[in-house]
């Protein structure tokens, strides 16, 4: 049995179920179903997501999906494109510890930035502090419907890392760049189960990532 806390919206004073998923739940969509935009519903196609990060949103997705169906309650799933750090000077940066943080921490201590990032190279990432508005008008919203919605969240505008190289070789301090392929290299002649060479370069946690 599976519980989910309930969120109180001002629909009806029921219960209400937001949920972050991700893109990456079907992260295979162009290869296996359609070159069109994903639409905003719920697929079974167990070929769709990734990696484990994606199979646990869709399967995520596809539990909600069914207690909606099943109890009558309104679910909303926001499937995001990557969340980064909060927009605007002053505020709160992005989790040292999620992949790109480590991955400018490992390129300051390797001395080497990424010219690619591979499957990750075009910047299309969306503020945290802009999901959160999201949320928050969702919630608000004044249709009372039952069952399970999605939302499809993906920033309109986007750039190439290649754009974004010159300036964080600025400010990382770095003059060096190159090929993704030949950066990973480098980074596999570091020992991935010495705890103070994770420390010093931890993107040797997510070697898979790319």
């Amino acid at each position: 049995m599976v519980f989910f806390p309930a969120a109180r919206n001002e629909r009806s004073g029921a219960g209400w179920y937001p949920t972050l998923s991700s893109l990456a739940s079907l992260a295979s969509w162009p290869s296996f179903l359609s070159k069109n935009p994903v639409s905003e519903q719920i697929f079974t196609d167990v070929n769709l997501p990734m990696l484990c990060y994606g199979q646990s949103k869709f399967t995520a997705e596809n539990i909600l999906n069914n207690a909606a169906k099943k109890h009558g309650i309104s679910v909303d799933v926001l499937r995001c494109e990557q969340i980064g750090g909060p927009a605007g000077a002053g505020k709160k940066q992005w989790n040292a510890r999620d992949w790109f943080p480590i991955l400018l921490q490992t390129s300051k201590a390797l001395g080497l930035v990424p010219s690619d990032l591979g499957a990750q190279d075009i910047i299309q990432w969306i503020p945290a502090d802009s999901v959160s508005q999201i949320i928050v008008e969702l919630m608000h919203r004044s249709d009372t419907r039952q069952g399970l919605t999605t939302f499809n969240l993906i920033n309109p505008r986007f750039v190439k890392w290649s754009s974004l190289v010159p300036g964080v070789k600025q400010i990382l301090g770095v003059a060096k760049e190159v090929s993704l392929q030949d950066w990973l290299k480098e980074l596999k002649k570091h020992d991935a189960t010495s705890r103070d060479e994770v420390k010093e370069f931890p993107e040797l946690k997510l070697l898979g990532f790319f």
